[in-house]
């Protein structure tokens, strides 16, 4: 079980005092997503399992986000209005951020199609099902020229 002195820090560090500390926030977010993303795309076409390749996803995801929601948060209940410019900027870098990771990765969605052929739990089953049919509408199913001709629209 964690000390509660570590998770009141966790809990600090997705509300940032100062614009640097926002900065900082979404540098961390990128990285760490970077980062965990990296290792799920490391894995070997053999090795994927619903734990190493759909739960590492939707935690990456997860983690993302609670950073991207407390900037969201801030933006709209700051009083300070520096805090709320600089907290609705870090928002949406980190919209953008994550939109151009997921079209720039097709890799991801031939991960995820990898899956398909292994045992998964009823929850699984059912977030890679969703999880394909989000990539499919981004367009990653398909080859790069009509990725390309997809994002010029």
């Amino acid at each position: 079980m964690p000390h509660i002195r570590d998770v009141s820090e966790q809990i600090s560090a997705l509300f940032p005092n100062n614009p640097d500390d926002i900065q900082a926030l979404v540098n961390s977010a990128k990285e760490a997503f970077e980062q965990e993303m990296g290792e799920v795309l490391a894995l070997s076409d053999g090795e994927r399992t619903e734990e190493n390749t759909l739960r590492a996803y939707d935690s990456a995801l997860g983690r993302f986000g609670q950073k991207a929601s407390s900037l969201h948060a801030i933006s709209m209940m700051s009083t300070d209005s520096e805090m709320r410019k600089s907290a609705d900027q870090g928002y949406l870098t980190l919209s953008v951020f994550m939109d151009q990771w997921i079209l720039g990765h097709p890799d991801l969605y031939q991960a995820m199609k990898q899956l398909e052929g292994v045992e998964l739990s009823g929850p699984g089953a059912y977030f890679l099902k969703e999880t394909l049919s989000d990539l499919e509408h981004g367009g990653l199913h398909l080859d790069a020229a009509a990725r390309e001709k997809l994002g010029a629209l």
